[in-house]
Order: C-alpha cells, then structure tokens, then sequence
C-alpha cells in the first residue's frame, strides 16, 4: 500500500491580501494627486504624478535625502512637520516649495501622516503654483487699486461692492456705506 501525506493551509486571507494591495496600487499608481512614501530620510515610492509633476524618475529620488527637493526658504517647513509627525500628531498639512528637475520650484500642499510601527511616511502633495501666483497678482493689484489717484470701483447690480480711497477722498463715502450706495443716485440728472 502507498501512503500519501498531504498538508493543506487556507491562503484566503492572503489571497484577500494580494487583491487589496493591486487595488491600492491600481490608485497609487492613477491618481492626480502626488503620492509618495518615505523612510527615514529618503523617498522609497512615488508615483508616476509625482514624477511628471517634478520631472524626477524614482531612481533619481532614491538616491538623494528629500530635503534636499526642499527650497532653501522652506526646509526648516519640513523639518517642522517631520518633528510633530514623530512626536505623534496623526495628519500634518504644510505648504512649502519643491525643487523641480529643471530647476524650478513649485509650491506644494501637502498632508503626512507616519506609521510609528514601521516608520513609513506616507504624503500626498498638490501642485498649488498656479494658485500662489494668482494670490500675489492680486495682492499686487490691490494695493494698485488702493494707491491710485483715479477713482475706482468694483460694482454689482446697481450697487458697489469695492470702493478705493481715491474714491472717498474725492464723493467723500467710505466702506461702511457701500450697501447704502445707489451709483445711478449719484450721478447728476443730466448725465
């Protein structure tokens, strides 16, 4: 007679496993937003958004600390961010710029959180440049609309909504009687 011995195991929670991590890689590896992990001080994955946003391979990621991504007026940002991760806030949202490959910045928000068992950081950064650049323009031309010797307005409906102070030097209205303020009411009957 012939023995056969057999030995069984039910891999189904590893099967369950495996299909979970090529989901969660599926959006890793789709999204819009840059992904990355980290160890210590080094990226060890980012995705392809972070590389066509940044213009950098993963190899080339590997091979340098990420602070080293950092512009100089920033690093201390991320620093910042790294000690209250490791003292043990759950999620830290900055914004700071990122060296591109061709030696441009971009301005990034991004949100962290560490895993303190394995010591991975996990971040998820968006490309907000354009939005900076759109603040400081109108920064600038408000403080153009609040210098100018010209009158200036800004008006909804029949109403302003944004008056300069050339505006109250020369009718004499200020801020606080916008909402009061017909123009059509100011101007003379004849015009």
């Amino acid at each position: 007679t012939k023995l056969l011995y057999a030995v069984t195991r039910d891999v189904t929670e590893l099967v369950k496993n495996e299909e979970a991590l090529k989901m969660a890689d599926t959006f890793f590896n789709m999204t819009y937003d840059m992904l990355t992990v980290a160890k210590g001080d080094h990226f060890i994955k980012v995705n392809p958004a972070f590389t066509k946003n940044t213009g950098y391979e993963q190899k080339e990621m590997d091979e340098l600390p990420f602070l080293s991504f950092a512009h100089p007026d920033d690093s201390q940002v991320y620093i910042d961010a790294l000690d209250k991760l490791k003292k043990g806030e759950s999620m830290v949202n900055y914004r700071a710029r990122e060296r591109s490959k061709d030696g441009t910045y971009k301005w990034l928000d991004w949100s962290s959180t560490l895993d303190t068992q394995t010591g991975l950081m996990y971040a998820v950064a968006r490309d907000i440049t354009k939005l900076i650049e759109n603040e400081e323009s109108l920064k600038i031309a408000d403080k153009f609309f609040s210098m100018a010797f010209d009158i200036f307005t800004v008006a909804k409906e029949e109403h302003f909504i944004k008056i300069n102070p050339a505006f109250t030097k020369t009718l004499g209205y200020d801020e606080k009687d916008l909402g009061e303020i017909n123009f059509i009411n100011l101007t003379h009957p004849d015009d």
